[in-house]
């Protein structure tokens, strides 16, 4: 039986905190409604090995636990609204614009980023057409957005060849 020793502290993208229940199984952290692998590698939306779909640190006394969204891509800014979701195919839905944003709006990286969480992220939960719109939606984001750039021929003194810089217009 486990024994309710501390609360899980989760942080929601109004700059809120709200407090859950958190169980301790014999040191092995078994939060109540909460899956573990949400705050394991890789994470559930995006599929990186970088970090968990939400960030958890105990606090130096050991009675509350902080929950917050650690992935930039999930369309969520709120942790109780990812828990809300009761569709595994909606759940760690990645948002274009922040999967766009993540990679430097390079329409050249989003079949790989696609690719990765289709692998080991949402994608795994995903109907094929839900893929597919939100690479296209991605790749049509990062050219919009790139469309608004302007470049600039540059030439170096010491070397004759030239480079391109790109220069954001606002």
């Amino acid at each position: 039986m486990c024994a309710l020793n501390a609360e899980l502290l989760v942080y929601n993208g109004n700059k809120e905190w709200y407090y859950t229940p958190y169980l301790r199984d014999g040191g092995k952290g078994h939060k109540v409604g909460w899956d573990p692998a949400l705050f394991q590698f890789p994470c559930k939306c995006c599929g990186s090995e970088q970090h968990g779909l939400f960030h958890h640190k105990l606090d130096k006394i050991g009675l509350y636990e902080e929950a917050r969204i650690k992935c930039p891509v999930v369309a969520y800014g709120d942790v109780y609204d990812i828990m809300s979701e009761m569709l595994m195919s909606r759940k760690y839905r990645p948002d274009p614009n922040r999967l766009a944003q993540l990679h430097g709006h390079d329409p050249n990286e989003i079949p790989a980023a696609i690719s990765l969480l289709r692998r080991q992220g949402a994608g795994r939960h995903m109907f094929e057409d839900q893929l597919v719109k939100l690479e296209h939606e991605a790749t049509q984001i990062c050219y919009e957005i790139r469309s608004g750039w302007t470049f600039k021929r540059m030439i170096s003194n010491e070397d004759e060849y030239s480079e391109l810089d790109i220069i954001e217009t606002q």
